[in-house]
């Protein structure tokens, strides 16, 4: 019985995995497209994180936790774990900015193993937990 739990864990961590994946191109393709637009970091990461979380919830959702039903539940759920991770990526693009002096672009990607981790710890055992 625990083999079988973990081998589905593993399983469901590799499909969040590569949804977050898809998902980190989408967000940051568009990210550096409103900084290339004039956009400052902060209004850019704030755009391309609200596209990317509605593409992560629909993914998620239907392929890597596989879920039905209670789609108002989920939602306001994985929004709650999004906005968490939303405020502690642009605290860290923030400093990465302002106080270590990286490029905006290359701050953009230093929180995504963070994450990551964080994401399918919340999504996992909050937002779809069964």
């Amino acid at each position: 019985m625990i083999a079988k739990f973990k081998k589905y864990d593993i399983q469901q961590f590799i499909r969040y995995s590569a949804v977050g994946f898809i998902n980190t191109g989408v967000y940051y393709a568009l990210y550096l497209l409103f900084l290339w637009l004039g956009l400052n970091f902060g209004l850019a990461h704030t755009i391309a994180t609200a596209i990317a979380i509605f593409n992560s919830y629909l993914w998620n959702k239907f392929f890597t936790f596989k879920r039905k039903g209670q789609a108002y539940t989920q939602l306001a759920k994985f929004l709650g774990v999004c906005f968490v991770q939303y405020l502690v990526n642009l605290f860290i693009i923030y400093v990465c900015v302002n106080f270590i002096g990286l490029s905006e672009e290359i701050s953009g990607l230093v929180p995504i193993p963070f994450s990551l981790l964080v994401g399918y710890v919340g999504n996992r055992f909050f937002s779809f937990r069964q």
